[in-house]
């Protein structure tokens, strides 16, 4: 019976974290996409300029995925959806301009050394990836 439970609990668990098995996994080929652009940055950069060029190759990688992402997600939803997503993209851009100017003040050369350039394109590009996973995430519920 204990053993019946457990198989139970774990049926049920699994047929909860799969909503279509057949539908495209858009995060986990985003993640792929983005990984050569990573993988430069932490195996291969060893330099200031090296890291400064990977970060901004990653950003650019980012920034076109989000857009990407952004216009999938808009073809797949209805009027309503549409104007609310539109919306909460426009107040999530102004928060990452807000906080983009954050980062450029307060990681400085003058307190991070010259580690500012990793430090700083990190944040920036964690911020940019975060937000095209949860466009994907959403565009995996909405196909």
């Amino acid at each position: 019976m204990k053993y019946l439970s457990i198989l139970i609990l774990m049926i049920t668990q699994l047929s909860c974290a799969v909503d279509n098995p057949e539908a495209p996994n858009y995060v986990a080929e985003f993640e792929s996409r983005i990984k050569v652009y990573e993988d430069y940055i932490s195996k291969t950069a060893a330099t200031t300029l090296e890291f400064s060029t990977g970060y901004g190759d990653l950003y650019t990688a980012l920034d076109t995925e989000l857009n990407s992402a952004y216009k999938q997600l808009m073809l797949n939803l209805g009027e309503e959806e549409k104007q609310s997503l539109k919306a909460s993209q426009r107040q999530w851009i102004k928060y990452r301009d807000a906080e983009f100017k954050f980062i450029e003040k307060a990681i400085t050369r003058d307190k991070f050394g010259s580690s500012f350039i990793l430090s700083a394109g990190s944040h920036r590009t964690t911020l940019l990836k975060s937000r095209v996973k949860e466009l994907l995430w959403y565009l995996n519920k909405h196909s």
